[in-house]
């Protein structure tokens, strides 16, 4: 896993003092640019769940980057069996 962080990683770029001094913001955008960053994403991800919470049975992903990665994650073995769309 830690050769999968490291190609996430290297593809994310900081940018220091934004939006204000002392906070450095990750643009994690240049992982949703690239198909195998995204399926590299969901497969850390998804081994980071199973690992860390292996009784998990549901995933919320809130605002706009838990969106996107919370996206992700529905394609993944994961939850292939158990996503339900909201009525």
């Amino acid at each position: 896993m830690e050769e999968k962080l490291k190609v996430l990683n290297d593809c994310m770029t900081d940018h220091p003092d934004f939006p204000k001094p002392g906070i450095i913001f990750k643009n994690i955008m240049p992982l949703f640019s690239d198909p195998e960053r995204l399926a590299l994403l969901g497969e850390v991800l998804e081994e980071s769940i199973r690992k860390n919470f292996p009784g998990c049975t549901k995933l919320v992903g809130l605002e706009s980057r838990g969106f996107l990665m919370g996206m992700k994650m529905t394609s993944c073995a994961f939850c292939e069996n158990d996503f339900k769309e909201w009525p």
